[in-house]
């Protein structure tokens, strides 16, 4: 699209411009010579005799006559670049095709181009871009083999250097990045001296180049002294120290904002962003921030954030000059500006509070835009993370992270993490006093989680409810003796009595597996509440326990959930009156004798680990409070 020009009858066309094209005419040649690229000796010397007739017909057309030559040439240059990105050695026809991508145009052809109604400025808009074309094949040949080869790469820096200081930009800056990117450490002497007149180049495209081109020649110099074999070379060259100090200049003076953009990136990964930051660049990058695109915002945010203010004024000053980008559709600029932010706010608590009531917003509002789920879940992770710190300034926007239909997984669970966070919050007034609401909302929240619960299709959710609900009951705000936390205890355990009971039961006495997900999470946050609360609730998870859960353990669906039923058995050892045989039929097998035989046990399968800690936890609580009913079960358990 670079080389496109606006007279259609004379730009080249696209299925040959583009890099499709340059594979489509490649495609018809691999095929009859491709199969062979490591294959027999036959495969071999025909491809060999092919590229010899491709290198015939480059010498042929060095100085191309009329617009069907410049075709063939460019189609052959095109076949080549796909021959070598397949793995097929085109090495053969490397000075072929140097040549023939600087040989100069011929009076022949200017002559057969001008005898349409074509302007001559047309005409010289169509060359450029077809020399844009073959110059972008010529060094991306160069690239692949003067690495693989050094003696290739001294052949190209006549012809590098030369383009270098091409009258077109775009094939100055083509030929200054091929010349950067040969990474031999011979051609130092000539690379150096290239860079440093491309960051004087009055074309921004250069000096983009040249900025990025200071970096590749100070790793060179680098790894060149590092290797003891090019050590001495490297000392003799010098350090291209003077480079950096012509990109810290253009960093400051610089009207071009990529080239600004590219000399930060280069300076911070050469000396550190910190020990560039003053408070002439903040202000200058400041002032010129809306000229950058979207990324380099990013980038200058990142180096605003590492200044320190020298006082409240200036503090303020910056945040007035960013305070459009929180507006801003992007939400890396939006997050970057937030971080500028809370970082300068740092040493101002009061204004800091302040911030995050401002950064709220723009924030919710990216959520709830139709972003990319990957950008909303960057967002969310964020606001979880405000949440934690300032929850009251969050409590009244609850309502906004509640799960839609269309969220993928990783998003409904960074949802029902805030919600969890804000369910014991107390709205807030206008004039930031609590209004007292907590239980309201509370409940609200609850009842929404309750109906994440019965979602039959995205299990996955309903796990991810039940133990948000748990979350809430064992957070330190909690109320263990409220009624909103006993209201709550007592819906678990209907869940509970009520997924057990639908569940089970089976035919002709086969009892089959009892409970789904819903059970086996409610088990485990009812294990976790008991915990936490050993009195509070026992009376109420005693009775669900005896009436509702089965008595064989392997019937229930998940290790978490028998790990579970394992310790409310041995923690209301006293009170249960089937406890001693429930875990006795889970390690005795039934064609036990006295002594039992653990290793044909449902014991002796079981996978998990805990599972199995948690049974004998129990029995050694059990054999304590029961000991007659309890012992055969242990003596099984321990054998």
């Amino acid at each position: 699209s670079s080389c496109g020009v606006s007279c259609s009858s004379m730009a080249p066309s696209s299925s040959s411009a583009s890099g499709g094209g340059a594979s489509g005419v490649g495609a018809s040649g691999v095929g009859a010579s491709g199969s062979g690229a490591s294959g027999s000796a036959p495969a071999k010397a025909q491809r060999t005799s092919e590229l010899g007739d491709m290198r015939s017909q480059l010498g042929l057309l060095l100085a191309p006559r009329t617009r069907a030559e410049m075709t063939t040439k460019r189609d052959l240059f095109a076949k080549v670049i796909s021959y070598m990105t397949q793995g097929v050695d085109v090495s053969l026809l490397f000075s072929t095709m140097i040549m023939a991508a600087s040989a100069p145009t011929s009076p022949a052809l200017m002559k057969d181009l001008s005898t349409g109604d074509e302007s001559l400025d047309a005409v010289t808009a169509y060359l450029q871009a077809y020399n844009a074309i073959l110059k972008k094949m010529l060094y991306l040949y160069i690239s692949t083999y003067a690495r693989q080869h050094a003696d290739l790469a001294l052949m190209t820096v006549n012809t590098l250097q030369k383009d270098c200081q091409h009258e077109d930009a775009t094939i100055r800056g083509l030929a200054l990045r091929a010349l950067c990117g040969l990474k031999v450490p011979n051609l130092m002497e000539y690379l150096v001296p290239a860079v440093a007149k491309g960051l004087q180049d009055r074309a921004a495209y250069v000096r983009r180049t040249a900025v990025l081109g200071v970096l590749k020649a100070i790793k060179l110099h680098e790894a060149t002294a590092a290797n003891p074999a090019t050590a001495q070379l490297a000392a003799a060259q010098g350090h291209p120290h003077h480079l950096v100090e012509s990109v810290k200049t253009l960093l400051l003076r610089d009207t071009d904002p990529q080239c600004v953009s590219n000399a930060c990136a280069v300076l911070s990964s050469l000396e550190g962003a910190g020990s560039l930051v003053t408070k002439a660049l903040v202000y200058g990058l400041i002032n010129r921030i809306k000229d950058f695109n979207e990324w380099n915002q990013c980038q200058v945010l990142h180096f605003v954030s590492l200044y320190e203010p020298q006082g409240k004024e200036e503090t303020f000053d910056i945040m007035n000059a960013l305070e459009d980008r929180l507006s801003h559709s992007n939400s890396a600029v939006v997050l970057a500006t937030a971080k500028v932010f809370l970082h300068l706010t740092l040493p101002l608590p009061d204004v800091h509070q302040q911030v995050f009531e401002r950064v709220k917003g723009p924030l919710i509002t990216l959520v709830g835009s139709q972003v990319s789920p990957e950008c909303a879940f960057a967002v969310l992770t964020h606001l979880r993370l405000l949440v934690s710190r300032a929850p009251m300034l969050f409590a009244s926007d609850y309502r906004s992270f509640f799960v839609r239909a269309s969220d993928p997984s990783f998003i409904k669970e960074q949802k029902l993490e805030i919600l969890a966070m804000l369910a014991h919050v107390a709205d807030m007034s206008l004039d930031g006093a609590p209004t007292g609401s907590v239980g309201r909302h509370l409940m609200e929240i609850v009842n929404e989680l309750l109906e994440y619960v019965t979602d039959t299709v995205d299990v996955y959710l309903s796990r991810l409810a039940i133990r948000c609900i748990g979350k809430i009951l064992l957070a330190d705000e909690a109320e263990s003796g409220s009624e909103d936390m006993g209201m709550l205890v007592e819906r678990l355990m209907l869940l509970l009595s009520d997924d057990l009971g639908h569940n089970s039961g089976g035919s002709d006495g086969v009892e089959p597996i009892v409970g789904t997900h819903v059970s086996s999470e409610c088990i485990v946050v009812l294990r976790d509440v008991l915990r936490k609360s050993p009195t509070l609730f026992a009376t109420h998870c005693r009775d669900v326990v005896a009436s509702s859960m089965p008595d064989d353990m392997r019937l229930l669906p998940s290790a978490q959930a028998r790990a579970a039923y394992a310790w409310m058995l041995g923690e209301f050892a006293d009170e249960l009156p089937n406890a001693p045989y429930v875990l006795e039929d889970y390690v005795v097998s039934e064609d036990d004798d006295d002594e039992g035989e653990a290793s044909s046990s449902p014991m002796a399968s079981e996978e998990s680990a805990a599972v199995k800690l948690e049974v004998l936890t129990a029995l050694a609580k059990m054999f304590v409070l029961r000991p007659g009913e309890a012992t055969r079960a242990l003596n099984a358990g321990l054998t």
